[in-house]
């Protein structure tokens, strides 16, 4: 197992057999950590939840208004 600290960059991983012949089998698996991205999205569906409430009062006050008004 190879494990390495990420730095900024282009990578390229390369698995070969040590003679260069054919015939190479590769099990690979590659992570990553984001700690802020649970923060984040929480902040975003409560904007979403948010600007659906806004937006509902706006299509219904007018509706409202215009029925008592008749």
């Amino acid at each position: 197992m190879v494990r390495w600290t990420a730095q900024d960059g282009a990578w390229t991983a390369v698995a070969m057999n040590s003679d260069g012949s054919a015939g190479v089998a590769v099990r690979a698996d590659a992570g990553v950590s984001a700690p802020g991205l649970v923060r984040l999205a929480a902040e975003v569906i409560a904007f979403g939840i948010v600007l659906g409430v806004l937006s509902a009062a706006l299509i219904r006050v007018p509706f409202r208004l215009a029925a008592a008004a008749r």
